[in-house]
């Protein structure tokens, strides 16, 4: 049966999608739920014999230590791993079920290609070849200049082995620019890169040693870095003295278990971080040092004199004292401040992250044991003429090729920030994913790359860590015949075009290439999967025992520090006193309208991601919200004369959106919650605007940003 872009757009991720596809899945979580109500009716497992692998798992940037339980070969469970050396041994109830994800009904297993642009074109079958040949003349078209435009590659998951890969193939293409997607690094360490000069080492956060952590809607308990090493750290408060402060517009799961929360009213969390700075200053409770060290001390301290707590307090919604609270807190001892990238709502613009990063410089965190250390980067032999560029910071209808890389980041942004950066008629773009899903609408081209466990995957060091790291996700199910590589996918298309043909022309190649490299530098150490001993690299007698150790489950763990030492530190950086002036007094907003913001969890952001068995957690546990839920506060529900569970529709400038309304007391009153997730039994409705629901309702800024958007809400 064909499908068209339009159908698509309407059914990906729902039920007739997959049963188009492939309807066996489908019918087994039917009779599923059959036989928990008739357990001796349930099939026996394959008889074979029983072993144990240990791997990792890749669906998000954490990397967690899996044991997988194998029947006969097949992975029939995976659990974590509590000893782990990089302290993240628990699964979410993602990775629980990451092994089924090769069965996902939504699996490609062969190239497709739109037959045109419009929303009637037809989802047809082509050969590898075809693919390859089309893109490799667009490619000398634009290296005659006869077309304009650029090429580009976006990395849905930078800082891998085969990103260099990606760069090297950009750094040969005509105008070749290598992307990274809203939200690929901490924030709050990213602007402390642009504020200092950390040379080539890269900050951290050094959690185990900090006293206090203030988070601006960073989610510590909900998938952050390391969810399991930091839940652990937050768990042990008793013993550790650890005092964790939420600054938030809701009561998530973070701040619930926060020492304190701060419920800050959305769009003022720059004033409340410089509110913070005034009392600092104003109390003598930063180092003296920091006055001579910071070059533009002078400028932060004439406008943090402009934000007191008294005149904030109506802004922000936090109390004066709370905030002198907070400010003496991050002040008294090691610290660090966080500012929260939501894998739905996106990050913060960059005056509110330099203000929320600015406090670590102020109090002096920078270099401190406890607060923002410095690691070394993992040894890498690639010299990187390509700069990584952010998505919002491509120039709007510039790019005429682009290739999306499909690894999963966990995180989602609307459709409309890419699409802007396309020439006018849409460009061509090559999708490399195991899944159909929203996103394959938008392509052109459809790569069928390997599902979680087919192949080996890079993990890299998870973000803020303290040490570099280095570990691969084993394969434990078979590649299916016609899904494809995409380092070896480029490769192709490079050699057709006429350009060089990178040097390393396969994923496996450029890990072993990774591995090389960290076995020349002599650093670290390997520790072994089987029994935890830690090996010295430069006791080893060849790069071929570290590759065993880590074919083997093992994991590399760098052992060299870095000293803070910079020549440049600013507290502002680019960024002018003037962005600031509109957060002096309260916002008013336009009669009628809310705010809304997007809201997810990392890896359940797109129904493609989740595992069908997993419904249940969404839909009947209720521990996750189901897409097209909308969660207001009851006085806002009463404001507008709705109840809890009606059926609303919700407008910005971008359409409108109906869902079901959630009264949830957590949540700011004039602030609309909307949830971003799998659709009730994996339905999508066919009301939601290019299938993103209520994130397609979200406005982008220019600064590429959609974190509030103002919105009308009405009974439907």
């Amino acid at each position: 049966m064909k499908i068209t872009r339009r159908e698509l757009l309407t059914f990906a991720g729902g039920s007739l999608l997959g049963a188009l596809f492939t309807p066996i899945p489908w019918k087994l979580l039917d009779d599923s739920s059959i036989w928990t109500q008739n357990w001796s009716l349930i099939p026996g497992l394959p008889r074979g014999p029983e072993t144990f692998t240990a791997t990792r798992c890749a669906l998000c940037p954490a990397g967690c230590a899996v044991r997988a339980r194998r029947i006969d070969g097949q992975p029939v469970t995976l659990a974590g791993i509590p000893t782990d050396p990089f302290k993240n041994g628990a699964l979410c109830p993602m990775g629980i079920a990451g092994h089924h994800l090769a069965f996902h009904p939504l699996r490609l297993r062969q190239p497709f290609a739109f037959t045109g642009k419009g929303p009637d074109a037809t989802l047809v079958p082509v050969g590898l070849d075809e693919i390859v040949s089309e893109v490799a003349r667009t490619i000398q078209d634009l290296s005659a200049a006869s077309m304009p435009g650029s090429i580009a590659i976006l990395d849905q998951r930078p800082g891998r082995a085969v990103s260099g890969m990606y760069r090297e193939f950009m750094g040969m293409c005509p105008q070749g620019t290598y992307i990274v997607p809203p939200g690929a690094e901490e924030p709050t360490l990213a602007t402390l890169q642009r504020l200092c000069d950390f040379n080539e080492a890269l900050p951290c956060f050094d959690l185990e040693n900090t006293g206090v952590i203030l988070s601006f809607g960073s989610d510590l308990l909900d998938g952050w870095s390391s969810p399991s090493h930091t839940a652990g750290l937050i768990r042990n408060r008793n013993q550790n003295g650890l005092n964790l402060i939420q600054a938030e517009g809701v009561k998530s799961r973070t701040a619930h278990q926060a020492n304190t929360w701060l419920p800050v009213i959305p769009g003022t969390e720059a004033a409340l971080a410089l509110s913070i700075g005034h009392v600092i200053i104003r109390d003598g409770l930063h180092p003296r040092e920091i006055e001579k060290g910071l070059s533009d001390f002078q400028t932060y301290k004439n406008l943090v004199a402009g934000f007191p707590p008294d005149a904030t307090a109506a802004v922000t919604g936090i109390a004066a004292q709370a905030i002198t609270t907070t400010a003496h807190a991050i002040a008294s001892g090691p610290s660090v401040v966080i500012a929260g990238c939501n894998p739905a709502g996106g990050p913060f613009d960059h005056a509110t992250e330099t203000a929320i990063a600015g406090l670590n410089l102020l109090v002096g965190n920078v270099g401190r044991k406890g607060g923002i250390t410095l690691r070394a980067r993992t040894p890498s032999a690639e010299a990187s003429t390509v700069p990584a560029v952010a998505l919002a910071n491509v120039p709007d209808h510039s790019i005429r090729l682009l290739f999306v890389d499909g690894a999963e980041s966990g995180n989602i942004f609307p459709a409309s920030l890419l699409r802007r950066k396309l020439t006018p008629d849409g460009g061509t773009v090559v999708l490399m994913s195991p899944y159909l899903s929203p996103r394959s609408a938008g392509a052109d081209y459809l790569i069928p790359s390997p599902a979680a466990y087919e192949s080996m995957e890079e993990i890299s060091t998870r973000s803020g860590a303290s040490r570099s790291s280095f570990a691969l996700s084993l394969p434990l199910l078979s590649q299916p015949e016609g899904t494809v590589d995409p380092v070896a996918f480029l490769a192709k298309v490079a050699e057709q075009a006429g350009l060089p043909v990178p040097g390393l022309t396969s994923s496996e190649a450029c890990l072993k290439q990774r591995a090389h490299d960290i076995w020349a530098s002599k650093r670290g150490s390997l520790t072994a999967a089987a029994d935890s001993a830690v090996t010295p690299v430069q006791g080893m007698s060849g790069e071929e025992d570290l590759w065993k150790g880590l074919s083997e489950g093992g994991c590399w763990i760098d052992g060299e520090e870095q000293r803070a030492s910079t020549t440049r530190r600013s507290i502002l950086g680019s960024i002018t006193p003037g962005h600031f002036q509109p957060l002096t007094a309260p916002v008013k907003p336009a009669p009628g309208t809310l705010k809304l913001m997007a809201f997810g969890w990392r890896n359940a952001t797109m129904t493609a991601s989740v595992a069908p068995v997993l419904s249940k957690i969404f839909q009947e546990s209720h521990l996750r919200s189901l897409g097209g839920k909308v969660h207001l506060n009851p006085s806002t529900i009463a404001a507008h004369a709705l109840v809890d569970g009606a059926r609303v529709s919700i407008s910005t400038q971008s359409g409108t959106v109906t869902a079901d309304v959630v009264a949830d007391p957590a949540i700011i009153p004039g602030v609309i919650h909307a949830i971003v997730g799998p659709s009730p039994n994996n339905a999508a409705p066919t009301d939601q605007p290019e299938a993103e629901g209520l994130l397609g309702l979200c406005v982008v800024g220019a600064d590429g940003t959609w974190r509030i958007t103002e919105a009308t809400i009405a009974r439907a």
